[in-house]
């Protein structure tokens, strides 16, 4: 099995080659079109033909290339086993917060809460909508 490293590295290289003949490409269809009128049309198709199968290599380097899994390009096995396989767990709960807030330090309880008090500033000037607020309201009376 590649390493994460090894992957992007061939990604990297694919992509790399798939540009080069795109650029390839381009230049044999300017090239048919600037001389559509002074070539004969034998010389103007090569000039397309070449063009087309260009593109068709520049496609194949960024989406067939061979991975340990046939059939799988190498930018979607990078993003299946490496990027989502590693995604941490996005479970934060209340308790955690709350964990880490009497375990924090004075200069992080400083930056809190200036924070918390920068956001409350910003809703100073703003609408007040009183049936939202309400309803937040409603909704902790489970505590009483």
């Amino acid at each position: 099995m590649p390493t994460r490293d090894e992957v992007l590295d061939d990604i990297d290289s694919y992509y790399e080659a798939g540009w080069k003949y795109y650029e390839f490409a381009k230049d044999h269809i300017w090239l048919a079109k600037q001389k559509l009128h002074v070539w004969t049309d034998h010389n103007v198709l090569t000039e397309l033909i070449e063009g087309c199968y260009d593109l068709y290599i520049s496609v194949s380097n960024l989406t067939t290339f061979i991975t340990p899994i046939a059939g799988k390009g190498k930018l979607p096995y990078f993003l299946r086993n490496f990027t989502i396989a590693e995604a941490p767990d996005a479970g934060i709960t209340m308790r955690m917060i709350l964990d880490e807030m009497f375990t924090a330090d004075n200069e992080e309880l400083k930056e809190f809460i200036g924070l918390v008090d920068a956001y409350r500033q910003s809703l100073w000037n703003k609408p007040f909508d009183m049936e939202f607020w309400a309803a937040t309201a409603r909704g902790f009376e489970i505590w009483g």
